[in-house]
């Protein structure tokens, strides 16, 4: 058996690492395993944050055998214990003027906020966008907080802000938002319909290097950093890799800065690149 304790696979999972319908691939599952198996260590850089990978994917915390990136790099938590090792907040009077402003303009719009406790929304927007109401059903109830916006204070610890409605839309409002406030906010699109809001120049690449320090002191080596993703969120990782992998399906703008492409993400990137790296191809 090969020894692989120098090796750190961070992955998205959108397009990347789940398959069909946003559902884990057995390939990939045993692919990890077998990595883990030969001393290597594997996680999630995810918009996710600790409670809403859980809801979604409830076998998460038993994959992983290193810290998550969650909301797109403003924390890193260890996911058996949803212990917040590290993380970034944003100002609440800047996001407070960030949906007065999406109100005003966008009316059709809708937000939500991930927080230590879990969602924040306000019953408004959970009427006016279907979006945030689909997206907040998929979340125990017990954590998500729908409270007027004068009370949102009454909630600590904010990380990101999600804007959801039509792609057009979220663009303008995007640009808006630039416009109005240019060292504000870090902004970033996870999908076509998905517009993010967070603490200037918090990336997915923020906790990278904690994570990176992390995993090296547990395997007492330096390790190799190879990191997977297909969309605008993931850029920056990528960047900050040793290597940068992305499926076919990705961006071209994901592609331009990865240093290798191998299959679509549904026929199993991560157990792709797994086998390379045993092979000693990559």
């Amino acid at each position: 058996m090969a020894d692989l304790s120098n090796i750190l696979i961070v992955t998205d999972l959108d397009g990347t690492f789940f398959g069909k319908h946003g559902a884990p691939i057995e390939r990939n599952l045993a692919a990890v395993e077998r990595l883990k198996a030969q001393g290597g260590h594997f996680t999630i850089a995810t918009g996710r944050t600790n409670l809403n990978l859980k809801y979604k994917w409830r076998d998460a915390a038993d994959l992983v055998n290193a810290p998550v990136v969650g909301c797109n790099g403003a924390m890193l938590c260890d996911l058996r214990t949803d212990k917040i090792l590290s993380g970034v907040l944003m100002n609440r009077e800047h996001v407070m003027e960030l949906v007065e402003l999406m109100i005003r303009e966008y009316p059709e719009l809708g937000a939500r906020i991930s927080v230590e406790e879990g969602f924040l929304s306000s019953p408004g927007q959970r009427e006016r966008c279907p979006s945030v109401n689909h997206d907040l059903e998929r979340v125990a109830p017990a954590k998500v907080f729908y409270l007027p916006e004068e009370e949102w204070f009454s909630i600590a610890d904010w990380y990101k802000v999600v804007v959801r409605g039509d792609e057009a839309k979220l663009d303008e409002f995007r640009i808006l938002a630039e416009k109005t406030w240019p060292d504000r906010f870090e902004t970033s699109k996870s999908g076509a319909k998905y517009l993010e809001f967070q603490a200037p120049n918090t990336t997915k690449a923020t906790m990278i290097p904690a994570l990176r320090e992390y995993v090296e002191k547990k395997a007492g080596k330096p390790v190799k950093l190879y990191a997977c993703g297909d969309y605008e969120n993931d850029l920056t990782m990528l960047k900050l890799a040793d290597v940068a992998v992305c499926p076919t399906n990705a961006l071209d703008c994901v592609k331009a800065v990865s240093d290798v492409c191998l299959c679509h993400h549904t026929e199993g990137l991560i157990a792709n690149l797994i086998e390379l790296i045993e092979e000693g191809k990559i």
